[in-house]
């Protein structure tokens, strides 16, 4: 109890002289008793400090550095290296979070402390996310999933996987890929999570899946994810995080024209703002509600919370420049201050003089040193786009010599079928065709019993039966409605076909430019939407299938939708049939993309865009 005491002591004093560190605290820091225990409670300190907080967090990360240089001790200095690193990336300020964490590791590495280590390269990881190139981020993302999968330690598989996810989703985003595997992959690391009960994790990750949704525009999985988040703040009652949650769910239900809801959340957060004093806050709600009653229609009511935005904002600039005057006051007594103690020391002009050439000449190695850093970041940085660049033309050629491929491929498939169609068609439809006309002259040279007469008309008809098989057969391997009349009349008698035969109501419409396709496109489109109604036909169970086609300028978007049984998440990615291979194969030849959605009872939903 008495250390706790210390501890208590040693943190006030450090609070109430933040800008100066006097004498009596080196004093009750040297009084302090050194054990783990004394050593374990400082790093809990500075981790409780908020990172603008930084003479506080040196003085006690010090006391700590300097009594842990034991082998007993490394665990504890390398926690306290550790916390110092995750406090500056906090504050951004990412030269000195990657020092601390950069010895972090090296202790981690050398002691084999791989919870440590996990958490460190996880810091590491963000730290380099948001100020280069995300390979490095990558690296150390998997480096810290690989260590914490070896050691179970289960709270770093989340945050590897979550920040794995992210990377991967910033990196679809800006190359304009599929963004679903990087979000399934955040799904799954968020899942964990909740099996976890990680409370921490699971506000920070739900809300940053309902960030997601949101700017997706899927506003009702936006709002599934942050009342998550709202059940698990009620359990540790942080007021201040309903703020945040609050105006999340407002801002989701604005989106969704449910103004009625949004005002409930609106009002409910202000209500926290006020209770806690949180003025910039209040800002928040009043604008929110301002502009919801405005959308709503209410322009009374709007008008009302404008004013109050207004007045808030006011008084708030208001505070802080007399915050801001009361600061200047303070530095300017302190001026004076020291002002008084150099005349009273009596230093001399001289000293002063050495003292300021002293300064000058440390600028200028500090100015030769910035120099010296710029000129080798600029190298690294051309050094770095020039191997990106060349990184770049190699999978555009990977990519090209793949195209090629697949075109080639599907070329020869395409030819292939119409030969055997031709001959079905040609040869063995005309042969048929010939046989039943043979047949039909040589009865009327007979006389048959009844019974020998029925059997013969019923053979004639079982080759009545084949010949037109034999013309479905030849029609699905190359339509000629689609060599004769074009894509649209293709795919409508195609639908056609497929409702009289199944009873499914099939449902088509083309919208957009009336610009005729080259034939290779036609053929794949034609291709890609026989491939996807077949499947909902066979697997699921569908009552109802929908397919749009939009043509515009320079694109083409396809959407198909069944109001089938659907499929799980990874059902999808678990299949290796040849059908879905061959619709993403043709896909990505137009430098396309696809996404695929469903949800067990619930339907499937594909959606194609492609560059024609």
């Amino acid at each position: 109890m008495r250390i706790l005491l210390l501890i208590s002591m040693l943190v006030l004093i450090i609070g109430l002289n933040a800008q100066h560190l006097p004498d009596s605290l080196v004093k009750a820091l040297k009084r302090t008793p050194v054990t783990r225990q004394t050593l374990t409670q400082a790093i809990q300190q500075i981790q409780a400090l908020s990172p603008e907080d930084s003479l506080r967090m040196k003085a006690l990360f010090n006391w700590v550095d300097n009594n842990s240089n034991y082998d007993s001790l490394a665990e504890v200095k390398a926690s306290a290296h550790l916390a110092m690193g995750r406090k500056y990336t906090l504050a951004t300020k990412y030269g000195e979070a990657v020092k601390y964490l950069t010895v972090a590791r090296s202790i981690s590495e050398r002691k084999n402390f791989p919870v440590i280590l996990a958490q460190t390269l996880n810091i590491l990881g963000s730290v380099y996310q948001s100020n280069e190139p995300s390979g490095k981020a990558i690296g150390f993302y998997k480096e810290s999933l690989e260590i914490s999968i070896k050691h179970d330690y289960k709270p770093g598989i989340i945050k590897a996987r979550y920040n794995l996810g992210k990377l991967m989703l910033e990196t679809a985003l800006s190359q304009h890929k599929n963004t679903a595997p990087a979000i399934n992959e955040m799904k799954n690391a968020f899942e964990m999570a909740l099996s976890l009960k990680d409370t921490q994790s699971i506000i920070n990750q739900s809300n940053g899946l309902a960030s997601i949704y949101s700017t997706k525009k899927k506003y009702d999985s936006s709002i599934y994810y942050l009342n998550i988040a709202g059940k698990f703040i009620s359990q540790n009652n942080e007021k201040t995080s309903f703020l945040n949650l609050y105006s999340n769910l407002a801002t989701n239900y604005t989106a969704k024209n449910n103004y009625k809801q949004a005002i409930s959340y609106l009002n409910e957060g202000l209500s926290i703002a006020k209770e806690i004093n949180a003025p910039r806050w209040m800002c928040t709600y009043y604008y929110g509600l301002a502009d919801t009653y405005e959308k709503s229609g209410d322009y009374q009511k709007a008008n009302y919370y404008n004013r109050l935005n207004i007045q808030m904002h006011n008084t708030l600039v208001t505070q802080e420049n007399f915050i801001a005057a009361a600061d200047l006051q303070n530095k300017y007594e302190s001026v004076r201050k020291d002002n008084a103690i150099l005349k009273l020391a009596g230093i001399n002009r001289q000293k002063v003089m050495l003292n300021r050439i002293l300064f000058g000449a440390t600028i200028a190695l500090l100015m030769i040193s910035f120099l010296s850093y710029m000129y080798y970041r600029k190298n690294r940085q051309l050094s770095a786009q020039e191997h990106y660049l060349q990184k770049q033309k190699i999978r555009e050629m990977e990519k090209d010599r793949q195209l090629l491929a697949i075109d080639a491929m599907f070329k020869g498939q395409e030819e292939e079928r119409s030969r055997i169609a031709r001959e079905l068609h040609d040869g063995l439809g005309s042969l048929l065709s010939s046989t039943k006309h043979s047949f039909s002259t040589i009865k009327e040279g007979l006389v048959l019993s009844p019974g020998h007469s029925e059997r013969y008309d019923k053979s004639l008809h079982l080759l009545d039966a084949t010949i037109s098989d034999l013309k479905k057969v030849a029609q699905n391997l190359m339509p000629e409605v689609l060599a004769k009349f074009g894509l649209n009349d293709a795919i409508v008698d195609f639908c056609r076909n497929i409702q009289n035969v199944t009873g499914i109501k099939i449902i088509f419409q083309q919208l957009g430019d009336k610009r005729k396709l080259d034939s290779t496109a036609e053929i794949f489109v034609y291709r890609i939407i026989q491939e996807l109604i077949n499947n909902a036909v066979k697997h699921a169970n569908a009552k109802e299938i929908f397919v749009e086609l939009l043509v515009q300028q320079k694109n083409i978007n396809l959407t198909v939708e069944d109001d089938g049984e659907g499929f799980k998440n990874n059902a999808l990615h678990a299949s290796s049939g040849a059908g879905m291979k061959n619709v993403r194969d043709r896909v990505q030849y137009f430098n396309g993309s696809m996404e695929v959605e469903s949800r067990e009872n619930n339907g499937t939903s594909v959606y194609i865009n492609m560059f024609v």
